[in-house]
């Protein structure tokens, strides 16, 4: 919960007090459901749910998810992570530990090998689509547009407001996806709360701006788009996300978005360069094989 892109611990845990009572509560309606099923595995994010009814059913669980202890201990030596992020990856490592096997898909793909989890390369939504001249007249662009992938959370309200007011200071198109309310837009601003065809945009924008979860990260890097990432603070995932691309991409703080305008005009004079080194990577995008 909050609109200031930062993760706050105080108003999580009224949102979210009950929270272990679900965990437990999801995990015994499972059981139910799965007593005439019988699976031989369970198969989970980081929701304790799954792993508790694994032990239930005594059946064995792998963990599937983007949070990467090797990366905090790199992140560590280099920056000061907060305390609240300290608890969220402990939180994550005992669930870790609590799996019978870990799955972790890595952004720039695998490196090398670890002796305690299982890491594959990113896992992405290939699919035809058609070419990029057919798209634009698709979808009546007149021009490339900057792309701006905010998913569904109320942090991504905020930025997407803070681009809408100063974007008429541009002559760029802005297409933005997500948040949980309409947006009043200006000439140069199209705003859908969700769309199918969100990867025949990506395909032909000229640019994306994004919070710093996995899967529009991943998407961005496979079409080879330049992009400018704000990562939630405090919220370990998208921070480390965000550190391992800082290279490839602009890294905007919750700070910039009292003056957006700044940061649009930095990220829109490195383009060209961001855009080489992000075509620079070779990734291979079959984590999902």
């Amino acid at each position: 919960p909050g609109r200031a892109l930062k993760f706050r611990a105080t108003s999580f845990i009224i949102r979210n007090y009950l929270l272990p009572m679900r965990w437990l509560l999801t995990a015994l309606k499972l059981k139910r459901k799965v007593k005439n099923f019988n699976p031989d595995i369970i198969i989970s994010d980081f929701e304790p749910s799954g792993i508790i009814l694994s032990r239930m059913i005594k059946k064995k669980c792998i963990v599937i998810f983007g949070y990467d202890p090797e990366v905090f201990e790199e992140y560590k030596k280099k920056e000061i992570p907060t305390m609240k992020m300290y608890i969220q990856a402990r939180f994550f490592e005992k669930l870790y530990k609590m799996a019978n096997y870990v799955i972790i898909p890595k952004l720039l793909g695998v490196k090398k090998e670890s002796l305690l989890y299982f890491y594959v390369n990113p896992v992405v939504k290939k699919r035809k689509i058609s070419s990029e001249r057919e798209l634009m007249k698709k979808l009546k662009l007149k021009k490339k547009p900057i792309v701006v992938m905010l998913g569904g959370s109320e942090f991504a309200f905020k930025v997407a407001k803070e681009i809408n007011k100063i974007s008429d200071k541009f002559d760029e198109e802005f297409v933005i996806f997500g948040g949980r309310e309409k947006l009043e837009c200006k000439k140069n601003v199209r705003h859908f709360l969700f769309r199918e065809n969100f990867l025949e945009y990506l395909k032909v924008s000229k640019a994306m701006i994004t919070l710093a979860g996995q899967c529009a990260l991943v998407e961005g890097l496979y079409f080879k788009k330049p992009m400018l990432i704000f990562p939630i603070e405090d919220h370990i995932e998208q921070i480390l996300n965000a550190y391992v691309l800082k290279d490839y991409a602009l890294i905007g703080k919750r700070i910039d978005l009292r003056n957006m305008e700044i940061i649009l005009r930095e990220f829109l004079r490195r383009n060209k360069e961001l855009e080489a080194k992000v075509k620079m990577l070779k990734v291979g995008f079959n984590g999902a094989m």
